[in-house]
């Protein structure tokens, strides 16, 4: 979904959000919080129930969830002062004010029918539009069956890297300067990237997903993508070849490994699996973010997996984390 409000657009699909143009960073955390509060902007959300959604069984304190809120307002224009975009109930709960446009700037209540809203006594049984209704486990047996072996647990582990998007001088790089520096590091990387049998996920928001293990896994999957992270950032450095090219690209990664679930089919037929589902990626992401310009910082999972310390040792700049 891509949502249009105050000069920002916010892509759910690709986890983006722009403002003027400008692609704004949000750790995933406060990228969920921001969505959190679009998608329930018709009512006023309790401290509580955001936090159960976004931090789950984790306990945080008032603190950090008034920093991530600052971040939030920061990120999409808006300050505690004026509250133009989010208004807070003091100790009580936040809602999304700001109104929501379609891409040609229609109030997108103008173009989306009313929500259905369920009273107290149907809180358990909300109602759907007629047309939106799922068909009965009875007139849908035949249409569609899984088959209770179709996916599998893989041992998979998955870089991610992504384009530093602010200058020295705290400018954001604007979309089209990120969209040819992403097509041109996925060049760069092609070949180093297949020479250690690794797979590209198509490009999506800002940063290039690469896995490890899918459709077939290796001993030394996280070696491997300890050895293609550095080459990667060797490569943006230099992309023609020359110490301190022009156009060199300052990165910073994350790589995790754990376990996730894979289509069978495609894991025997040594292809690549259409769905792949865990939060490795998640986490790889979580670190790619947290890395300082040119760094890669991996897992405490990956350290072990690529024989403990000593390959982690040998890279430069590489750390190991413990995942959150």
């Amino acid at each position: 979904m891509i949502y249009h409000f105050a000069q920002c657009v916010l892509d759910t699909e690709c986890r983006t959000l722009t403002r003027d143009g400008a692609l704004q960073e949000l750790s995933p955390r406060v990228f969920d919080i921001l969505c959190y509060l679009i998608e329930h902007h018709d009512r006023l959300v309790k401290q509580e129930e955001l936090k159960a959604w976004v931090w789950q069984a984790i306990t945080i304190s008032r603190a950090t969830l008034d920093s991530c809120m600052r971040t939030v307002r920061a990120c999409v224009g808006d300050t505690g002062h004026d509250q133009r975009i989010i208004k807070t109930r003091r100790a009580y709960g936040y809602r999304f004010v700001a109104t929501l446009e379609a891409p040609d700037g229609t109030p997108l209540e103008d173009v989306l029918p009313a929500a259905t809203h369920v009273g107290a006594s149907d809180a358990q049984t909300p109602r759907f539009p007629e047309a939106s209704r799922l068909p009965t486990a009875a007139s849908a047996a035949g249409s569609v069956r899984l088959a209770e072996d179709a996916a599998e647990h893989k041992w998979v582990t998955v870089l991610c890297c992504g384009v530093v998007t602010t200058s020295a001088e705290g400018t954001s790089l604007a979309l089209d300067a990120l969209h040819g520096q992403l097509t041109r590091l996925a060049q760069l990387s092609k070949d180093l990237i297949q020479e250690y049998h690794g797979y590209q996920c198509p490009i999506m928001g800002n940063r290039l997903v690469i896995m490890f293990g899918i459709p077939a896994a290796q001993e030394d999957d996280a070696r491997r993508a300890l050895r293609v992270a550095t080459g990667l950032r060797r490569l943006a450095s230099r992309p023609d070849g020359r110490q301190r090219a022009p156009g060199a690209l300052v990165l910073r990664m994350g790589i995790h490994t754990g376990r996730m679930v894979v289509d069978r089919a495609s894991a025997e037929a040594a292809t690549m699996a259409s769905t792949a589902v865990g939060h490795v990626i998640g986490v790889a992401s979580t670190l790619q973010e947290r890395a300082a310009p040119g760094d890669i910082l991996c897992s405490k999972t990956t350290g072990a997996a690529s024989m403990a310390g000593q390959i982690v040792c040998d890279l430069h700049h590489a750390r190991a984390l413990a995942c959150a």
